[in-house]
This record gives structure tokens, C-alpha cells and sequence, in this order.
């Protein structure tokens, strides 16, 4: 974290999904579901510092800036759950795509927390901090911790692992804007009507063996996705003729990425696709 001009600056890790699958249907309405989580150094940026009234910038101008604004819900569910009212001028620099299931809107959202929370310690539990985290997305309560982390439940039941990977990751989204809600209920109909929900497994079994990336798992998403729009199946495809180890879809789409084992080729990797898709991103994982 930096200081500029009495600004507090905080770093919001992307996320990426290996793999991703449905447990069941939750008795309120939401699904229960199976992923790993893996943090990134893709990261936004968020500055704050004490002010005399609210104000709110994002240097991305698609992005909502009113109160629809993650950041802007996290500052007022925290004012709700503890009646602060201080004013803040908050600024936000987007790196994250937004809307390519990579988490940018849920980490921001973290950082917010993070940061009122650092500024008011002892305020809040753990536990009341994570429930402001889950009542505003099921992605906000990981940004909250560090690590790879098995995810189940609606999102909240959060278990770190050892990583599995160490290395760099390329990153491509092709500026698909995929309905989040509209894919859960695809993927929902698929597998009651042929297959059956996934049986949970746990962390261990679900994340397969660390040297061996072809028993890594899978992303049921992949199967209703990809009929819809195969220019990401043939991402993916691409990512595997290029040489990584693992390539999968991030979320419910629309980003696809790489594991590559050696720099120069997650930088050929990079270069290959950066002249078809601007948002080409070579990272690596945290």
C-alpha cells in the first residue's frame, strides 16, 4: 500500500477460476458451488483519504460511478453495519476487465472494506466483515483473504490449499459480455435434466495432483458456454496448440487463459493473440 498527497492507495487482485461446477440448488434460490480461486498479480487500484463529502472517481468511464458502484455499496453497507458516517473521496484505476469473470467489481468491493476496516480496527468481527462481504456478492468474501482457496457453498466457504501452479498466466478476453444469471440457469437445466448436480468432493480430491494439470478440474461452464459462442472454444484450442499447461474459461466466461511454464512462451503466447484481442493480459499468479 502507498501514500500520495494524504491518499491511501490499495492494490484489488483479479481472480481466476480453476475449474467451476454446481453442488445443488441452495434453499435461498442461490447455487451452491465447487471452484478454486486463484488470486493474481492483475490487480486494480483504489485510493482513499479523509474528505469533507463523498465523492467517488473511476478512470474507466463504462463503469457505473453512482450508487450501483460495488465500491460505493461496500462504503454504504459498512456505514449501515456501523453507523460511520465520515465522508470519503475515493478514486479507483481499472486493469481488470470488467465483466470478464476475472472478479474486478468483487475485489474492489473487498478493498473498500479492507480499507475501512484497516482505518477503523476492532470496529467489526471477522465475521461480521465477511456477512457485509457476502450480502454484496458471492465473489467479495476470498478478496477479503489471500491465497489459492477452495471455494464452496454460495461463495462463502473459503479453505486455502497449496498452490498448484507458480508461474505466469495469459489472459484473453474477447470482449464477450456473458449473463451471468442467464448461465447459471443454463447450467442448471443441463445437469438436472441429464446429468445431476456434482457430488462435493472437498479441496484435496477437486484439485487433483499438482503435477499432473490434466487432472485439474473442470469447468462445467465450458459445456453451455461454448455451443453458444465457439470463438471461445477456439481460444481455448489455441491456448493448447501454444503450449500451456492447462487453459480453461474463467468463471462463467468470458475470459480464457494459459498456464505457461516458461516466460518466453507465455510471451509468445501474449504476442500470438494481442493483435486479435487488445484485452490480452500476460500476468501471473500470486
Amino acid at each position: 500500500m502507498n501514500e500520495d498527497r494524504g491518499f491511501r492507495w490499495r492494490e484489488a487482485s483479479a481472480k481466476l477460476n480453476l475449474g467451476l461446477r454446481i453442488t445443488g440448488r441452495r434453499p435461498d434460490g442461490f447455487h451452491a458451488i465447487e471452484s478454486i480461486f486463484v488470486p493474481l498479480r492483475l490487480h486494480d487500484s483504489l485510493a482513499f483519504r479523509d474528505a469533507t463529502e463523498d465523492s467517488f472517481h473511476c478512470d474507466d468511464p463504462e463503469l457505473p460511478a453512482g450508487g450501483e458502484n460495488l465500491v460505493l455499496r461496500a462504503l454504504e453497507a459498512w456505514r449501515a453495519e456501523t453507523g460511520d458516517a465520515l465522508p470519503w473521496e475515493i478514486s479507483l484505476r481499472k486493469k481488470i476487465p470488467a465483466g470478464a469473470g476475472l472478479g474486478g467489481g468483487s475485489s474492489d468491493a473487498a478493498a473498500c472494506l479492507l480499507e475501512l476496516d484497516c482505518r477503523n480496527p476492532g470496529r467489526l468481527k471477522k465475521k461480521d466483515l465477511h456477512k457485509i462481504a457476502l450480502l454484496l456478492g458471492s465473489d467479495v468474501p476470498f478478496f477479503l483473504e489471500t491465497g489459492w482457496t477452495h471455494v464452496s457453498g454460495r461463495g462463502e466457504v473459503l479453505t486455502q490449499i497449496p498452490a498448484l501452479f507458480d508461474g505466469q498466466v495469459v489472459l484473453v478476453w474477447p470482449g464477450i459480455h456473458v449473463s451471468t444469471a442467464a448461465a447459471y440457469a443454463r447450467i442448471a437445466e443441463l445437469l438436472t435434466c441429464r446429468e445431476g448436480y456434482a457430488k462435493f468432493k472437498g479441496s484435496e480430491r477437486f484439485a487433483g495432483d499438482p503435477e499432473n494439470p490434466a487432472s485439474w478440474p473442470e469447468n462445467q461452464f465450458e459445456r453451455v458456454i461454448f455451443p453458444q459462442y465457439p470463438e471461445l472454444a477456439e481460444l481455448k484450442r489455441e491456448f493448447e496448440t501454444l503450449g500451456s499447461l492447462y487453459s480453461s474459461m474463467s468463471g462463467s466466461g468470458s475470459s480464457i487463459y494459459g498456464f505457461f511454464d516458461s516466460d518466453r512462451s507465455a510471451q509468445q503466447a501474449a504476442r500470438h493473440f494481442s493483435g486479435r484481442f487488445p484485452s490480452t493480459i500476460l500476468t501471473h499468479t500470486r
